[in-house]
């Protein structure tokens, strides 16, 4: 299965043959129709491949919440790790110890923490908020029939939430008021808005409180200030190991205490290290390194700048630290 997502991968890359790969995953539900050629088959492990002095971070002992389903990723105070699945939420220890799980009437697909351990769970069509304890504070308004919420980020005193359905970024007070849209529209660029092909659609603040949001499809990471203005973007796809590959690439990003960006990317599995004006570092996990097919691969850095990954397949987090 890997090969084969390889393969239409390079042909998205390199705007060949696009028509038959869309055939083949609509029409063929994900079933190939014919067999592929030795050539293509070259191709696609090549690009699985990732000279060893590039990745520059060492995998420590993985933490097992316990969990069937993992969804979302966190970092709180004390560097508590929040893992989103089932339906419930796992307060860890940095350590994996538990701490605490608390226990929801739906399953969550993504989290944030503040400073203060105040949970933000994202629903499938809204926002539920927690206290450090498990105690259940708010439940914000439903967002409709479309919604699928897929990130949240907070900053100060906003809560931007990440909605893949409706193609847009929600941004609210602490207290789920005063609601305000980023569309990614731009008509002077010519832009309709961002380009959500799946549900995957991230979204990061960083300490200038600015808000960082991928447009997958344009595999571009674009910088706004909170009332929804461009400040900067970066990105590009492309098979090479400075680009995204794949059609909704980066899949998920998390910033480091310098400024650098962490970026997974979805069909081609790899986390990689960019500086902050998007320049590529290193590597931190190679395609070879993850289970076939794996996706979902949320990122979090604590204050070690440790990187942790969610890795639904092996049901694991996973911990990088940088190489000495």
């Amino acid at each position: 299965m890997r090969s084969m997502l390889k393969t239409l991968m390079v042909a998205v890359a390199f705007g060949a043959v696009a028509a038959v790969a869309v055939w083949m995953v609509v029409a063929g539900s994900g079933k190939a129709r014919f067999k592929l050629g030795k050539s293509f088959e070259y191709n696609t492990k090549a690009l699985e491949q990732v000279a060893p002095e590039l990745i520059a971070w060492q995998e420590l002992d993985p933490i097992n919440p316990g969990l069937s389903e993992l969804r979302g990723l966190a970092v709180g105070p004390d560097d508590a790790i929040c893992v989103a699945g089932d339906k419930v939420v796992m307060v860890l220890g940095p350590d994996g110890e538990q701490l605490r799980s608390i226990t929801l009437e739906a399953a969550p697909m993504c989290l944030a923490v503040d400073e203060n351990g105040l949970l933000y769970i994202g629903m499938k069509d809204h926002v539920e908020v927690y206290d450090a304890g498990g105690a259940k504070k708010d439940s914000w308004l439903n967002q409709g029939d479309r919604a699928f919420l897929t990130s949240i980020a907070v900053a100060d005193d906003s809560v931007y939430v990440a909605d893949a359905g409706n193609r847009w970024v929600t941004r609210y007070d602490t207290n789920g008021k005063n609601p305000g849209r980023i569309t990614g529209k731009n008509d002077a660029r010519n832009v309709n808005g961002f380009f959500v092909p799946s549900p995957n659609f991230d979204v990061a603040t960083d300490e200038g409180r600015s808000v960082w949001i991928v447009d997958p499809g344009r595999h571009a990471i674009v910088q706004y200030r909170a009332s929804g203005e461009v400040i900067t973007s970066w990105g590009n796809g492309g098979v090479a190991i400075d680009s995204f590959c794949g059609c909704c690439s980066p899949s998920h990003i998390a910033l480091r205490s310098d400024g650098s960006f962490v970026t997974s990317e979805r069909g081609l599995e790899r986390v990689k290290v960019h500086g902050p004006g998007g320049e590529f570092i290193n590597v931190v996990v190679a395609p070879k390194d993850f289970d076939d097919d794996t996706e979902g691969m949320d990122l979090a850095v604590d204050s070690n700048d440790r990187i942790l990954v969610l890795d639904p397949s092996r049901k694991q987090v996973r911990v990088f630290v940088e190489k000495e």
